[in-house]
């Protein structure tokens, strides 16, 4: 699948203004070379800031990964990691492992061959920094496979993990053998002299209000940013801050600087804080503004929560705590079925660059079902062909009931997600889709239901007399005189699934020995492909175990050349 991956995702933070904080360089410094770095703090801390100032700092060769909920999903994290590698100038003299359906039985093995690979092609002493990494959820594969991840990184390379969050227990047993080091919150509160430097730039000469800026902010940076924009629109001195969290606290100083600004970039940031990033064309698209880059730029030079990703055409994004206050701004200006609307125009500008995903989230998020179910349906045989099927499973999951029942696709692309780890599940899923596709007279619903049913079969889901029913419906519709010519990949999936489920089911039948002799022609038709490679593969092994070891023979001599 040709996807666009977003920038955003894959870039390095641009920095503006940022604070070089030598004892904390020096830190990282000691530490360099450990196969984990992990930080952890309250939002606003500035560990992002802290990790991309040292590594451009000590112009260390960098892969930066933002992490957000669909790393949960293992298909994706590797194709966005692949994606990210190529973008690095890493040594990439052949492709990338792909992640297939097959590895979601044991994705950590294949993350060691993976990261093997992938630190293989990156120069001496690289960096993987996974940003954001409490966006993941505590119960995803996303942990085992970056502890296995951790076992591959060579002397001197190091991966840095940036979180909100301590690490996950898996990585314990790092910190007892000396393999992982910890950098938290009481490390990188500001010390008076960086809460110096940070104010200097602003011209705040007065000592006693710098010191005050220190003790109310308690060496909390988005705290100091915050307060010094808000002495720059007032005389008074800084007020006490609310002795609450740090969200209520940013709200409380965002707020006051947001009301200082005119209306119109009001309703522009409140508008586009539904993206998860955007040029400076989207936010124009979307916010129906032609300042928005110059009010984007104005915020990220001013350090204002606002993230610059460099390209030919620069990404902003918005800090999350700074783009939480904004959709709260939202929903209080324009109301909720608004907030709806605008939620679908950031998805169409995301659709506009090729950010489906992205897109399925908002859709889903603003409650527009049938535009979901659109998006979902074109994306949906790719994010399965690349293993992506807990992304796929979780779109799904999210939809009411109702619309599901309503769409056989939607019910056939639940079963599929769900063969490879409750296969008792996914059989009675792809059944309920049957019968619906018999009732629309949906051909190929049929086929691919009735071939992806058989499979399971094959893999001893259920019994023969069971499967039996299923071949016959099969071979009614292939053998129908009226049949439209089927897609090549769908009619190499039809006859793969006649080879296997006639030889174990029926092999007597005078199709077996037609169903081979079709699919072999089809092979020699068409280039090799991963459906036409499944298709063989599995043929050659029934033959084989059937003892149609000539079958077997001339399935294999075709499989060959293609591995």
């Amino acid at each position: 699948m040709n996807r666009s991956i977003p920038l955003a995702k894959i870039s390095v933070p641009r920095l503006f203004g940022v604070v070089a904080r030598t004892r904390l360089f020096a830190r990282l410094d000691d530490n360099r070379g450990r196969p984990l770095i992990w930080l952890d703090s309250p939002p606003g801390a500035g560990k992002t800031s802290l990790v991309a100032s040292y590594l451009a700092a000590r112009a260390i060769p960098t892969l930066w990964y933002q992490v957000d909920s669909g790393d949960a999903d293992p298909g994706s994290l590797f194709m966005y990691l692949s994606g990210a590698a190529g973008k690095t100038g890493a040594h990439i003299d052949s492709p990338f492992p792909r992640f297939l359906p097959e590895h979601l039985s044991d994705p950590a093995a294949f993350s060691r061959t993976y990261f093997r690979r992938l630190f293989e092609r990156l120069p001496e002493g690289s960096v993987l920094v996974l940003d954001n990494y409490q966006e993941a959820p505590a119960e995803c594969a996303l942990h085992q496979i970056i502890r296995s991840a951790i076992d591959e990184v060579p002397p001197g390379n190091s991966i840095v993990c940036i979180s909100r969050t301590e690490a996950p227990s898996v990585f314990a047993e790092l910190a007892v053998r000396g393999a992982m080091h910890t950098l938290r919150w009481e490390a990188l509160q500001l010390t008076l002299d960086e809460t110096r430097e940070l104010t200097s730039g602003r011209n705040i000469a007065d000592d006693w209000l710098v010191k005050a800026l220190h003790q109310q902010s308690g060496g909390w940076a988005a705290g100091v940013t915050l307060m010094m924009e808000r002495l720059g629109q007032a005389t008074a001195t800084p007020g006490e801050l609310p002795r609450e969290s740090t969200e209520s606290v940013f709200n409380y100083f965002a707020a006051l600087l947001f009301d200082q600004l005119p209306e119109v970039h009001q309703r522009l940031l409140s508008t586009v804080a539904f993206l998860p990033y955007m040029t400076a064309s989207m936010a124009s698209q979307v916010g129906g503004s032609q300042d928005a880059e110059s009010l984007l730029e104005h915020l990220h030079r001013r350090r204002l929560f606002v993230d610059r990703r460099p390209d030919a055409h620069p990404s902003y994004v918005f800090h999350a705590l700074f783009r939480d206050f904004l959709k709260l701004r939202a929903n209080t200006r324009v109301g909720v079925e608004r907030v709806a609307e605008l939620m679908l125009r950031c998805a169409d500008a995301l659709d506009a660059v090729q950010d489906r995903e992205a897109a399925i989230d908002l859709r889903i998020e603003a409650a527009s079902w049938q535009s979901a179910v659109s998006a979902i349906s074109k994306i949906a045989d790719d994010m399965l062909r690349d293993g992506r099927r807990d992304t796929l499973e979780r779109w799904i999951g999210a939809l009411p009931r109702h619309i599901v029942e309503a769409d056989p696709w939607i019910t056939f692309w639940l079963g599929m997600t769900r063969g490879q780890r409750a296969p008792e599940a996914a059989v009675a899923i792809l059944c309920e889709a049957l019968v619906q596709f018999q009732h629309t007279q949906d051909t190929l619903g049929r086929l691919r239901t009735l071939v992806a049913l058989l499979k399971l079969g094959y893999m001893g889901q259920f019994t023969l007399s069971v499967q039996e029913q299923w071949v016959d419906e099969l071979i009614d519709i292939v053998s129908d005189p009226h049949l439209a010519p089927l897609p090549v990949q769908l009619e190499l999936s039809v006859w793969g699934a006649l080879c296997w489920s006639l030889l174990s089911a029926r092999p007597w039948h005078p199709w077996t020995g037609q169903a081979h002799s079709r699919l072999l022609d089809l092979l020699r038709d068409q280039p090799p492909s991963s459906s036409a490679l499944a298709a063989a593969t599995t043929a050659m092994d029934c033959a084989a175990e059937f003892g149609h070891f000539d079958v077997a023979e001339r399935l294999l001599r075709w499989i060959e050349p293609v591995l």
